[in-house]
């Protein structure tokens, strides 16, 4: 196992400086430069200037594209846009100062963010856990606020504004299922036998997906490193959504916060889940999509073998159940 994934690499000074003054203006200089640990994906930093005063998140695609999934090659780019999208519908979101994919000025596509002053993450220990449950409760009606923004198509959004995707939800999800077969096949995450009951049981349930739905917005990560949350007057509240690059529209229950991780974010939600026995195999389907997906990444992309062994066995575990839930 290593310490540092093998799509994340740290740029070196002259790079930041780069990337600093083309967003801020040739006057601008770095005062404060440091690593934000917790994240394998993109490089991220926070900084501090001077000409003019400022203090911003950066955050730097990954390297070694080949080993991303096609929706993350582009996603960082429609970033700007699913922040817009959230502010327009009052879900606090950071404000993005700078976005370049010209690989002009590094060779890296990069984002920058203004940093929340006081803000934590929701999973931070300076939290106090009599606030948790009112925060939990606030993430989730913010979350049924993003589910109220709907699209013409089940996918991913484009930069331009566009939704790369399908009418029909199943085809979107089992487009996506193919690709997770196809990468972990690749590159031996799973076994052939594994991977030919993981396609045949998506193939066979695909009549389970075709849902009277809207396509919605959906996060996509959302959990507490992603939710920052800070305290006004003595009163802890949602500061912003953060990482929503991932976000697609889908079928809202494909939102994981909603799995009952966290009782009271699915209160604050006020929508009840489908708890028919095809609401809640749909749901058994969407958790083992997700252990393929981060068996994947946590193998190929973020090299944690540790990691990638809890993923696949959860991941074969729900194999396991499916087939049992079913009789």
């Amino acid at each position: 196992m290593t310490t540092r994934s093998r799509i994340y690499q740290l740029l070196d000074n002259e790079e930041l400086q780069a990337i600093i003054k083309d967003a801020l203006g040739s006057r601008a200089l770095i005062s404060r430069v440091e690593p934000l640990g917790g994240g394998m994906y993109n490089t991220t930093y926070y900084v501090e200037t001077l000409h003019p005063i400022s203090k911003l998140v950066l955050r730097v695609a990954p390297i070694r594209q080949e080993l991303l999934f096609d929706f993350e090659k582009k996603m960082m780019g429609v970033e700007p846009r699913i922040y817009q999208l959230m502010m327009d519908h009052q879900i606090p979101s950071p404000r993005v100062i700078n976005h370049n994919a010209s690989f002009t000025i590094i060779s890296r596509e990069y984002i920058i963010t203004e940093f929340i002053e006081g803000s934590v993450t929701l999973n931070h220990p300076a939290i106090p856990e009599a606030a948790k449950a009112s925060l939990w409760f606030e993430v989730g009606g913010l979350t049924s606020r993003l589910h109220a923004i709907t699209g013409d198509r089940f996918g991913w959004l484009t930069r331009d504004g566009d939704i790369n995707g399908s009418k029909s939800w199943a085809d979107a999800l089992l487009g996506y299922v193919a690709e997770i077969t196809r990468r972990t096949s690749n590159h031996g995450v799973f076994d052939d036998h594994e991977m030919k009951r993981f396609d045949e049981l998506f193939a066979s349930h695909r009549s389970l997906f075709e849902i009277n739905a809207k396509p919605a917005l959906v996060h996509n990560d959302l959990w507490g490193p992603n939710i920052l949350v800070k305290e006004i007057s003595g009163q802890w509240t949602v500061a912003a959504i953060i990482d929503a690059d991932r976000a697609m529209f889908a079928d809202p229950e494909s939102e994981f916060l909603l799995w009952n991780l966290e009782s009271n974010a699915v209160k604050g939600y006020g929508k009840e889940m489908d708890t028919s026995p095809e609401g809640n195999l749909r749901r058994h389907f969407y958790k083992l999509k997700h252990n393929f997906f981060d068996a994947y990444v946590h193998k190929v992309q973020y090299d944690n073998e540790a990691e990638y062994l809890n993923n696949k066995k959860w991941a074969l575990d729900r194999l396991r159940l499916i087939q049992e839930y079913q009789g």
